[in-house]
């Protein structure tokens, strides 16, 4: 074999080997691909956009008494629940302390309750007996008009006196109560700020929600009626998106319970 036919030989065995290298590598590969059943289903389209949310349902807190009110450690976006999260607490003011002059006004208008009560006391039990007798009387006249001694209209006049009477009593015992009532009103006029007064008093949320404002975030006195905070309820969120118009065209109103109702607005 001569040197030119070996020459040809590799120079063959050189491009056969070339073109295999070549195949193998155009070859087509498997794929890796995720397979799944194929079912009928609705199909979900997003439309994102910057807007604004509001509360349609606010509580202002306010103070139920006049007091000192301790810091408020609440802060906007926490959670509260309604009647058991504790929102302020208050030191109750202690009552206004009196002149002479005042004091001996209330003092005398305790002694005027005092003995008022004691009069009203007296007119009820005589009014009682009074009852008591009428009752008696009409039991007998009953017992009369049985037996044929008492006519009916007799009777009659017998059951009307004790009715009479009856009310005349009730009347004279809800006049007694009215007037223990203005003795308490007189004695709690001689208060003075020696006597404990209602030492805290807790405010609680009204409404279950997050805290949206803090209106009075430090240590002060505050009258009664003053705001504290407000709370939004958590299921009254509304958003306010503005869309354009060939998105919002193809979106729905949806409300449900402890959603956000959603509104389309074109622009």
């Amino acid at each position: 074999m001569g040197r030119p036919r070996l020459r040809w030989l590799l120079i063959t065995a050189a491009a056969a080997l070339a073109a295999g290298l070549l195949a193998f590598l155009f070859l087509p590969r498997p794929i890796s691909v995720d397979t799944a059943k194929v079912v009928v289903g609705p199909i979900a389209e997003a439309v994102q956009d910057q807007g604004s949310t509001r509360v349609r349902e606010a509580f202002v807190v306010a103070a139920p008494v006049s007091g000192k009110l301790d810091r408020i450690d609440l802060h906007v976006g926490d959670r509260v629940v309604a009647g058991q999260t504790v929102v302020a607490t208050l030191h109750a003011s202690p009552p206004e302390m009196l002149d002479p002059r005042a004091r001996a006004q209330a003092q005398a208008t305790v002694d005027a309750a005092s003995a008022s009560v004691a009069s009203a006391r007296a007119t009820r039990d005589r009014l009682a007996t009074e009852a008591r007798h009428a009752d008696e009387s009409l039991a007998r006249s009953r017992r009369l008009e049985e037996v044929g001694y008492l006519s009916k209209q007799q009777l009659d006049d017998a059951a009307a006196a004790a009715r009479e009477s009856k009310a005349a009593a009730q009347a004279a015992e809800a006049d007694l109560a009215a007037r223990r009532a203005q003795l308490t009103a007189a004695q709690a006029a001689l208060l003075g700020p020696h006597t404990p007064a209602s030492q805290l008093v807790r405010v609680t949320s009204p409404a279950t929600g997050y805290v949206t404002r803090v209106l009075q975030e430090s240590e002060r006195v505050v009258a009664m009626g003053a705001p504290l905070l407000e709370v939004g309820e958590s299921t009254g969120l509304e958003a306010q998106i503005e869309f354009l118009s060939q998105d919002a065209v193809r979106q729905r109103s949806t409300a449900g319970a402890g959603r956000p109702s959603r509104r389309p607005c074109a622009a």
